[in-house]
């Protein structure tokens, strides 16, 4: 597997995930959702979303990045996510993000932590 920012949106704050609003989880929701593999214009219908967590659940239970990280079998019982199966994927993309949360956390912790010349010092060692 790559490194963390080859596979996540840069546009989402991945070291501030408990910070997120609920457009930021609906955000997150599609871009973790692969196209389901239909034929029919029917089934195409038929299946509003590749993830049992959907956008709607999100927005009709105000599931902002905090809430979502604190989700577990029983909360997503009571808000829909009813078939185990469903729960075991629902989980298994966040416990996903939590582990791409703390990894692009310890990056940019790194990254701060290399030193790097100023401007002014790199003029100043240039001119001598």
């Amino acid at each position: 597997m790559g490194s963390v920012e080859s596979v996540l949106d840069e546009s989402l704050d991945y070291a501030h995930v408990p910070d997120w609003s609920v457009s930021q989880v609906c955000y997150w929701i599609k871009s973790t959702q692969t196209a389901p593999a239909v034929t029919s214009q029917e089934e195409n219908n038929s299946m509003s979303s590749s993830s049992p967590l959907t956008i709607r659940l999100v927005t009709k239970y105000d599931i902002d990045g905090r809430k979502l990280l604190a989700l577990n079998e029983h909360s997503l019982n009571r808000i829909g996510v009813k078939k185990l199966s469903d729960q075991r994927l629902v989980l298994s993309k966040i416990d996903e993000l939590k582990r791409f949360m703390v990894e692009y956390s310890q990056n940019r912790l790194d990254d701060q932590s290399t030193p790097r010349m100023s401007n002014a010092t790199t003029t100043m060692t240039a001119n001598y």
